[in-house]
């Protein structure tokens, strides 16, 4: 193991460059981000409106199940 630390420690790491094209890269990636959050909750819409799914409403999220003695 010390092996492989004093080869990482041969290397330079350094901060990205905060440049312009780092900030384009930065929103193509938040862009798509949102895109893929979008898809998901047109599909999530789309299954509910066909009952192909229950809404989350169904699953009772917070509320602690009860335990029979």
């Amino acid at each position: 193991m010390l092996e492989r630390g004093t080869t990482l420690s041969l290397y330079q790491f350094q901060l990205p460059v905060m440049d312009s094209q780092f900030w384009a890269a930065v929103m193509r990636w938040g862009m798509m981000f949102i895109i893929i959050i979008a898809a998901l909750w047109a599909m999530y819409e789309i299954f509910k409106k066909f009952s192909l799914i229950e809404p989350f409403s169904a699953y009772d999220f917070g509320q602690k199940a009860e335990v029979e003695n």
